[in-house]
């Protein structure tokens, strides 16, 4: 060791030596590179290698090439697939949803002009707005009509729910049973026109009724 500690290259310390020696056969990390012993199978010779980090380097680095390009292949991949989910997907689910919340405040925008996977989503979102809307002016007609009606019948109507619940009391109504009708909307029937002694009878009507027996009408 001493007489090759004199002929070392620059960049191998007798130090590291040693260390490689002691290691039996494992490879030893010096400053710039590896050092490795091996003993020789035909000579009582140890080999010793060294290796600096640059011939590491430049022998892996072909090595590295073709991971180096498949993650390259891989990051292009996810960066297109991005901009194609972006593109296809959130940019037209954006869209729509501000249609949709546009056609809800009002019922003149124009459908977005968007790709034609999306179409029959708008043109959906479209006819139920549409369909919703004709649904409201109709049934807001039945109910002015009903209105009419009712609040100008010269008879008494009063009309429940199925708890028996007063929901309808008409101006002949009140007239005939001398009740406002804010004071009885809401209240069960047979506290505001039932006479007391055919409350039980009334109520033992409507526990059938709502079971599913058959209904008897009193008048």
């Amino acid at each position: 060791v001493h007489l090759l500690a004199r002929r070392l290259p620059a960049d191998v310390r007798p130090a590291d030596l040693q260390a490689a020696l002691r290691a039996q056969g494992a490879a030893w990390e010096t400053n710039d590179g590896v050092l490795y012993v091996q003993p020789s199978k035909h000579a009582p010779w140890l080999v010793v290698h060294h290796i600096s980090d640059w011939q590491i380097r430049a022998a892996l680095l072909p090595h590295m090439v073709p991971y180096a390009q498949l993650t390259l292949l891989i990051l292009m991949a996810f960066f297109v697939g991005q901009y194609l989910v972006q593109r296809n997907v959130m940019q037209p689910a954006l869209r729509v949803l501000d249609y949709l919340m546009q056609r809800m405040r009002n019922e003149s925008v124009p459908e977005p002009d968007i790709n034609a996977a999306w179409e029959p989503l708008v043109h959906t979102v479209t006819r139920t707005f549409d369909e919703q809307r004709q649904a409201q002016l109709a049934q807001r007609r039945s109910e002015a009509f009903k209105s009419a009606v009712v609040d100008n019948a010269t008879f008494a109507i009063v009309t429940t729910d199925e708890r028996g619940d007063v929901v309808e009391f008409n101006p002949a109504a009140e007239q005939m049973f001398g009740v406002p009708r804010q004071a009885v909307i809401g209240r069960a029937v047979s506290d505001v026109i039932i006479p007391p002694r055919y409350r039980e009878a009334h109520l033992a009507g409507m526990a059938r009724m709502q079971s599913g027996g058959p209904a008897r009408v009193i008048g």
